[in-house]
């Protein structure tokens, strides 16, 4: 018979070292992590875009000015984020991102622009340099014919110089790990085939389906293209309403009317409050009737 020596006793545990191991892993970690979040956020942000030669005929008929003036104060959106004096404002101050849309009047970062820059930036979202702009709306402007984005144009390059102290837009370290993260891509250059021509099209007018169409396709930035909403507008935006046809089937022109005047749902309680629906109260009657035709198709 053969006898065996006693069993070892297990060894406890060293739970200090294991402590330590977490301890240093979770810092290099977050470190991966940031790196990661950083470099896609730079990697779209920073792209500089070849832009073609602009194809529009730069003489606005005598009607442009004030259509200009229509479109820059409404749909267009222009005095929406750079304020009604168009020199600037601050829409958005937090630990991620301050977006604040710049001075666009003859005395702000635009006081150089030729016809040439207005288009890049307007219809393709880059500066004179082909570098990205921040959020702006270009896929949906693209929507506007030539005339209206003449006229647009011809309008800002018109309003009276304004000296304003607008900080730069900025995006922090942390901001740009979880835009990065996220996959957020706030730059409408970067989803633009910019060497793809624009078709040409007629301004619509009255108030039939074809002119809210042409109207409505503003709306495809903050509600998406199918219009069903879902999608944060910015970064610290609570997601945009529904407002395709099935969701619009059972709205009047008098509740559609109310929304865009005063900011009210049908129910008597205040939208959402990213709705830019203050830019909509110079909208005409036409034009809402067409819209409010478009939404229900």
């Amino acid at each position: 018979m053969v006898t065996t020596g006693a069993r070892p006793e297990a060894q406890p545990m060293n739970v200090t070292r294991w402590l330590k191991t977490v301890a240093l892993a979770v810092p290099a970690l977050l470190a991966v992590v940031g790196t990661v979040g950083v470099t896609r956020f730079q990697a779209k942000a920073f792209q500089v875009h070849r832009i073609p030669e602009p194809s529009l005929p730069w003489a606005p008929p005598p009607t442009a000015l004030e259509r200009g003036r229509h479109l820059a104060t409404t749909l267009g959106g222009c005095a929406e984020c750079h304020g009604s004096n168009f020199a600037g404002r601050v829409m958005e101050d937090n630990a991620l991102v301050r977006l604040a849309p710049p001075n666009i009047t003859p005395a702000g970062v635009v006081s150089g622009y030729t016809n040439r820059d207005w288009y890049r930036a307007i219809l393709h979202g880059v500066d004179p340099r082909g570098r990205n702009l921040l959020l702006m709306p270009s896929r949906e402007l693209r929507t506007f014919s030539n005339d209206d984005v003449q006229a647009i144009i011809t309008y800002v390059k018109s309003v009276p110089p304004v000296r304003s102290a607008v900080p730069e837009t900025r995006v922090s370290l942390l901001g740009q790990v979880v835009l990065g993260l996220a996959g957020e891509n706030l730059w409408a250059a970067n989803k633009i085939r910019h060497d793809e021509p624009r078709t040409e099209r007629a301004t619509p007018s009255g108030a039939t389906v074809a002119h809210g169409e042409y109207l409505i396709a503003m709306c495809k930035g903050c509600h998406g293209q199918n219009l069903r909403g879902g999608l944060k507008p910015g970064p610290d935006s609570p997601p945009s309403a529904d407002i395709s046809p099935s969701a619009m089937t059972n709205w009047t022109l008098p509740q559609l009317r109310t929304l865009l005047r005063q900011g009210k749902k049908r129910d008597g309680t205040d939208v959402n409050p990213a709705m830019p629906w203050r830019a909509m109260t110079a909208l005409t009657d036409e034009e809402l009737t067409a819209m409010w035709l478009a939404l229900r198709e």
